[in-house]
């Protein structure tokens, strides 16, 4: 992080909420760095898989995120 000054976190809890956005909170007290979480979309996760597919975190959405950082 100190190298690039970016950082990207990846998890399947809601990117607002979660995890994620305290590890991004931390470092970025520490570090003055560019940040993106990408996280499930803030609804409830449905049953089916195709639905599911559209909640939770995809490659494509990583890669943009990824894409937006450099």
């Amino acid at each position: 992080v100190r190298r690039t000054g970016r950082v990207l976190v990846v998890e399947e809890g809601v990117a607002d909420y979660g995890i994620g956005a305290a590890v991004t909170a931390a470092v970025a007290q520490q570090v003055p760095v560019r940040a993106r979480v990408v996280g499930s979309r803030p609804l409830p996760i449905p049953a089916a898989r195709h639905l599911e597919a559209e909640v939770l975190p995809s490659s494509a959405r990583v890669v943009a995120a990824a894409l937006e950082l450099l």
